[in-house]
């Protein structure tokens, strides 16, 4: 189902057309309120119980785990994708010989993890015919330690299958790390079918929650791995503060060991819960069919234009790119300050490597994409001049 523009929920400007979910997402009411609401509880410290340390992550987890199909005791609570990129790090193990699979301007948060180990980067170089999957598939080799990568690059929205290099991985009995920033809350995403060792997802953007909260899944055959820190939340019989003194080597049970300390922050955790039980109302794959419509206007209209020829860019085959990011790759360099020029317009999308990074939300109407595509042209136009 296509679901009508959800404007309403944000407070967004009439005359600002925001076009980059992909870099943060705007805030809606409830998200607000539910922020405020944690904010003011520290004013009356005697009202919040040992229990409350609990209860809202466990509430959190089990409304991430119904977004990627898991468990609940399969998710742990993160501050970010480095430090849960980190986790899989120290819980693999590799030595010289061997190496790690990742893609060409891949996020840096999925690189220098793995670089701080002592292990070969093979690093897969931009396919000319836009096939990632392949690619990667080609570069498995005997060697291989582990495959880190998106579903969804984040430069241009470009699809990699990790269904598929997950069975492939499977098969050699090499680990998959997914970096699914980009896809979680908007594109399919199944643990179930993929069978990852590690996913992990900023929960700022697509997700549409608070910075520096995120989320991780991790598989059962992982969950006895060491954590990146060692706190007492984390540790079995942890609800009784009483017998906290009573110090234990033991972990509470599944991904909990690799839960961020002071994980039951009062303030973030109400505006993540409030943000996914949104998304989980609306659906992940109406979201993702309402904003496919929204990115397939704005391919017409750049089509009606002869903008890809006029301007000199391309635009992935639909067949290579998730549909809800549309990357204009251009051949040669961008005109200095095109960014700035569209922002004063009320214009804003993202620049990646010599991309316009273009990421609709359902907050988005068919006239943005309109007024985008002509501000668009306008701008190359008088730069190009």
């Amino acid at each position: 189902m296509v679901l009508p523009c959800q404007k309403q929920f944000f407070e967004i400007p009439d005359d600002v057309t925001y076009l980059n979910c992909s870099y943060l997402s705007p805030m809606f009411e409830s998200i607000k309120k539910a922020g405020i609401e944690g904010v003011m509880r520290k004013e009356r410290p005697w009202e919040i119980k040992p229990k409350d340390f609990f209860e809202q992550s466990t509430q959190l987890k089990q409304l991430f785990a119904k977004i990627v199909n898991a468990a609940t005791n399969d998710i742990a609570i993160i501050p970010s994708v480095s430090y849960g990129i980190g986790i899989a790090v120290n819980n693999i193990c590799m030595n010289p010989k061997e190496n790690i699979v990742v893609l060409e301007e891949q996020f840096p948060s999925n690189i220098y993890p793995w670089r701080s180990r002592d292990a070969n980067i093979i690093t897969v170089e931009r396919p000319q015919n836009h096939d990632w999957t392949q690619s990667v598939l080609q570069a498995i080799d005997d060697d291989t330690t582990a495959v880190s990568v998106p579903q969804c690059h984040w430069t241009d929205g470009s699809f990699v299958d990790v269904e598929k290099i997950g069975g492939v991985c499977r098969k050699k009995n090499i680990p998959l790390v997914i970096d699914a920033t980009q896809s979680l809350g908007i594109f399919d995403f199944d643990v179930q079918k993929i069978r990852p060792a590690f996913v992990v997802a900023a929960g700022y953007k697509w997700l549409l929650g608070p910075y520096s909260l995120g989320f991780m899944y991790v598989h059962p055959d992982y969950q006895r791995s060491l954590p990146l820190e060692h706190n007492w939340l984390s540790r079995k019989g942890s609800e009784n503060f009483s017998q906290l003194v009573n110090y234990t080597d033991e972990y509470a049970p599944g991904a909990c060991r690799f839960d961020v300390g002071e994980r039951n922050n009062f303030v973030l955790l109400p505006m993540a819960m409030a943000a996914l039980q949104q998304i989980l109302d609306w659906g992940v794959e109406n979201i993702y069919r309402s904003v496919v419509s929204l990115v397939d206007t704005i391919i017409e209209r750049i089509h009606d234009g002869n903008l890809t020829e006029k301007h000199d860019f391309e635009i992935i085959p639909q067949s290579f790119r998730c549909g809800h990011i549309l990357g204009l790759r251009f051949r040669k360099s961008l005109p200095e300050g095109f960014g700035n020029k569209m922002s004063e317009q009320n214009v804003f999308v993202s620049i990646r490597s010599n991309v316009i990074r273009v990421s609709p939300y359902i907050y988005n109407s068919i006239s943005d994409c309109e007024k985008f595509v002509q501000i668009l042209d306008e701008v190359l136009e008088v730069q190009n001049a």
